[in-house]
Parts: structure tokens; C-alpha cells; sequence
């Protein structure tokens, strides 16, 4: 759905990098395909950081907010306040999820 929505946007891009820009800058030696592959890189980028950030929220939201902060290990099975086992944060389950929750609200308004 996310790349149907930024089609349009990689097309204006595109044409602003492959025609426009080039035609009024008087390049007549620029290449159409580096707009078109700069475009495309840029599109792919936040397409990926999007996909990235989507799969962070659902590890988030398994694990009830119960990640640490520091190397985001998983810490169901531990005691509720304690020092992680992967890093040696110090940690508070009820601040975390708070924290979590905080995170989830900011990164997935648009979900």
C-alpha cells in the first residue's frame, strides 16, 4: 500500500531530476537514467527505513514493551526490576513499557 501511495512522488521526482533540473541548468550531456536511478535509490530507501521501522513496532508490541532500551534483548522471563542480562542496563518493567509505549505512539501514527 506504502509503495502505490509514493508512485506518483517517484515519478515527479523523476522528471524534476531527469528533465527539468538538467534542461534549465543547460546540461545537455546529463543522462536521463541517473535521475531515474537516483529517484529509485531514494524511493527504495524509504521504502526499506518504513519496512524497518514496521517490523521494530511489531518486535515492540510481542513483547508487551519489555525490551531493553539499550540492545532491545528481550527480557520476558525476568524478574520485573533488574540489570540486563545481554547489556547491564539497569531496568524497571513498568518505565519500559511506558517508555515502549511512548516510542509506538511517535513511529505508527499512520498504522
Amino acid at each position: 500500500m506504502a509503495a502505490v501511495a509514493m508512485a506518483p512522488l517517484f515519478f515527479l521526482g523523476t522528471a524534476v531530476c531527469t528533465l527539468i533540473i538538467p534542461s534549465r541548468l543547460g546540461w545537455t550531456w546529463f543522462p536521463p537514467w541517473i535521475g531515474f536511478a537516483a529517484v529509485g535509490a531514494a524511493t527504495l530507501g524509504l521504502i526499506l527505513m518504513g519496512v524497518r521501522i514496521a517490523l521494530f513496532a511489531r518486535r515492540i508490541e510481542r513483547s508487551d514493551g519489555f525490551l531493553c532500551l539499550n540492545c532491545h534483548y528481550d527480557l520476558h522471563g525476568l524478574p520485573d526490576e533488574g540489570d540486563c542480562p545481554e547489556c547491564g542496563e539497569a531496568y524497571e518493567r513498568t518505565r519500559l513499557e511506558r517508555l515502549w509505549s511512548i516510542w509506538l505512539q511517535d513511529h505508527t501514527k499512520n498504522r
